[in-house]
């Protein structure tokens, strides 16, 4: 029982070759906030679904109950889900169709420009079947009837994401809230002059 007097929903525990592997509710566990029973033994039970899986599945289902439990992941996490995302072939469907980017973008919670940009390191063999200027068969980024390369969406979605920033600057009411938005702006600021910026030369005649 919880704090609460509520029942917690079941762990959830998958099955591989006869080995069970905990695939979501360690946190309850360790709090004990988990539904147990006796056997005819007295030994304590803990109430579980368990499922015949993968090794590839559970390392799915343990990432995506992780992105399920809100706190924020680190890029570095959710380049591990994506990593298990694909080797458990959650982005084949169900008639053998690869999802794009954009698709699994939906469902791991990043950008798919950096889906892209990780499957290219992690999974080129993906990478390549998916397509990209990379392998001369792109997705379909169009603009003006070209195709983008990698850089090009990138620079797409950093524009979108501040111009986002910019719509929304007068319904920040609170100063507090505007001063930790100034903040962030001014360490994305800091991070591009790091990075190297040069002014574009004026094509003024």
């Amino acid at each position: 029982m919880t704090k609460a007097g509520k029942v917690p929903p079941a762990i959830k525990v998958g099955r591989v070759k006869g080995i069970l592997y905990l695939v979501d509710g360690w946190h309850r566990l360790e709090a004990g906030a988990i539904e147990t029973l006796q056997d005819l033994s007295g030994n304590t039970l803990v109430k579980a679904d368990v499922a015949e899986m993968s090794e590839s599945q559970v390392r799915w289902e343990a990432a995506k109950a992780n992105m399920g439990h809100g706190v924020p992941l680190r890029a570095s996490e959710y380049r591990e889900v994506f990593r298990a995302f694909v080797k458990a072939k959650q982005h084949i469907k169900k008639g053998g169709e690869y999802m794009s980017y954009r698709e699994m973008s939906a469902i791991v919670g990043k950008g798919h420009t950096t889906l892209r940009t990780w499957a290219l390191k992690d999974h080129p063999a993906l990478a390549k079947k998916l397509g990209g200027v990379e392998h001369g068969n792109p997705e379909g980024t169009p603009c003006h009837g070209e195709l983008l390369s990698l850089e090009e969406e990138h620079e797409q979605e950093a524009l979108k994401a501040l111009g986002a920033v910019v719509q929304h600057v007068d319904a920040l009411a609170s100063p507090e809230v505007r001063w930790g938005i100034l903040k962030e702006l001014e360490a994305a600021a800091a991070r591009l002059r790091t990075a190297g910026v040069q002014e574009p030369q004026s094509s003024d005649f």
